[in-house]
């Protein structure tokens, strides 16, 4: 990376978000909850996820947000 900055994915996330880094629960591409972070949905930016919570009538808010992580 020429630009040194840090490329981010997005995941959907239930858990309490206050705890420190992601926890708790992921949303997967198909809508269903998994422990399983490798079989989340991850997305390119906040605007791909928001637009997928609201395709799959998804409420955002605390118990349910948009986490993020570095891409490996």
């Amino acid at each position: 990376m020429a630009s040194g900055k840090k490329q981010m994915l997005f995941m959907i996330v239930a858990g309490d978000r206050k705890e420190k880094g992601l926890g708790g629960r992921y949303i997967t591409a198909e809508g269903a909850f998994t422990a399983l972070r490798s079989r989340a949905a991850k997305f390119e930016t906040t605007a791909d996820a928001k637009a997928f919570a609201t395709h799959h009538a998804m409420r955002l808010g605390d118990r349910l947000y948009i986490g993020k992580r570095e891409r490996s």
